[in-house]
């Protein structure tokens, strides 16, 4: 009786086991098919493993072709032409001189920015060409007023006065014209990626060529003949006075002429980010920022001559080799539509840029000391471009 119960318990026993045996063969087999079919469903990362990975941005478009409007002003320095100094009330010394310097101020100019995007097939990079155009005028002139103000020229003619005299830094008019001349490259290669449900940023790295031209044309008029007496040794004021008695033609006023010229020609590396945050299946604002390091050279010119006297003439010339930095901002609004299978889209944007790049504005120009000692001063400014922009993309 005993060993029957024994036995029975043995078979209860080995059919648990095999029951616990079939059932982890079971779940091993489940558990597998289970993870053939996730690699089916799932995504290799930029590592080649599977895991997560952020969605691109691109659509079917092979390549886009854009265009935009500007509407800039320029700011920069190394402009100020001549300084206005307030006569007091009451005589005092001459020194020290108050007043304000005087500078030209541009106003809002047109420009142009085009290029287009490629799709490079090779990870959503693509490659963009993208070139810039911008000109931009501005003048100025003063006159002074008898008691009231004073003129002081500030760019180079006092080089070719000669005398002790202070009065003879003194001019009656003045007028100064400046020309921008703004031309930029772009290359790059940029990857777009959407971080978030809304948000997809574009970084992107390139190279960025530049030129740049500054040209200011500059007249120091007396109209009274002040110069001309004080720059005259005392031969020449002889001679002045016996052509005046003889009654031949005298030059009854004199004026001086500058020029100055500066040309940056430069080439380097440049990075930025671009986003953009879908606010619906059209609209997104964009905020954009880069900045570049160019190596360039600068040619400056300075020209300066009196208008009736050909042996007082300055030409200087100068060539420099340096680093400039640049930096640029965007931001606005975007309007995309897209046709029904994605293929192709045009899309309207505009938005507020401002660029500035440092030491920009360059010039070289001689001042006189005291005992004709002829002194070389450099000057480096910055310059800065903001407005507004209107542009359109088709992509195809």
């Amino acid at each position: 009786m005993k060993a029957k119960k024994m036995k029975g318990g043995l078979v209860i026993f080995l059919f648990l086991i095999s029951l616990s045996v079939f059932a982890e063969m079971d779940i091993e087999s489940r558990v597998s098919q289970l993870e053939n079919q996730m690699l089916q469903v799932s995504a290799k990362n930029a590592m080649g493993t599977y895991g997560a990975t952020m969605a691109p941005t691109h659509t079917e478009q092979k390549c886009c072709m854009f265009g935009e409007v500007l509407r800039w002003c320029a700011r920069m320095g190394g402009t100020e032409f001549v300084f206005l100094h307030h006569i007091p009330p009451i005589p005092q010394n001459v020194y020290p001189l108050k007043g304000s310097m005087q500078f030209i101020k541009h106003p809002f100019n047109w420009g142009i920015r085009g290029g287009i995007t490629c799709d490079l097939g090779c990870d959503t990079w693509n490659a963009i060409c993208r070139y810039t155009y911008f000109s931009t005028k501005g003048s100025k002139s003063l006159s002074m007023e008898i008691n009231k103000s004073d003129l002081i020229p500030v760019q180079v003619a006092m080089v070719i006065m000669r005398g002790e005299d202070d009065a003879k830094f003194i001019c009656m008019q003045t007028n100064s014209q400046n020309e921008l001349n703004y031309y930029v490259l772009d290359v790059e290669l940029k990857r777009g990626s959407f971080v978030g449900d809304s948000l997809a940023l574009y970084p992107h790295f390139g190279i960025k060529a530049a030129r740049i031209e500054r040209d200011q044309h500059t007249c120091y008029d007396s109209r009274a003949n002040i110069w001309a007496h004080f720059a005259l040794s005392n031969k020449e004021l002889g001679e002045l006075v016996m052509r005046r008695i003889r009654g031949e033609e005298v030059v009854d006023r004199s004026s001086i002429y500058t020029v100055d010229r500066c040309c940056f020609k430069g080439i380097g590396l440049g990075l930025g980010m671009d986003s953009d945050w879908h606010l619906s299946a059209e609209w997104s604002l964009y905020g954009n920022i880069s900045g570049g390091l160019l190596f360039g050279h600068y040619r400056l010119n300075h020209h300066a001559w009196w208008d009736y006297k050909e042996d007082d003439r300055i030409e200087l010339v100068e060539n420099r080799h340096c680093l400039i930095p640049s930096l640029q901002m965007q931001c606005g609004v975007r309007f995309a539509r897209y046709n029904k299978k994605y293929t192709q889209y045009i899309a309207f944007n505009c938005g507020f840029e401002t660029n500035y790049w440092w030491r920009q504005s360059q010039s070289v120009f001689t001042i006189q000391a005291r005992k004709s000692k002829e002194n070389l001063v450099w000057r480096s400014e910055d310059l800065g471009l903001f407005g507004f922009l209107i542009g359109f993309r088709w992509g195809f």
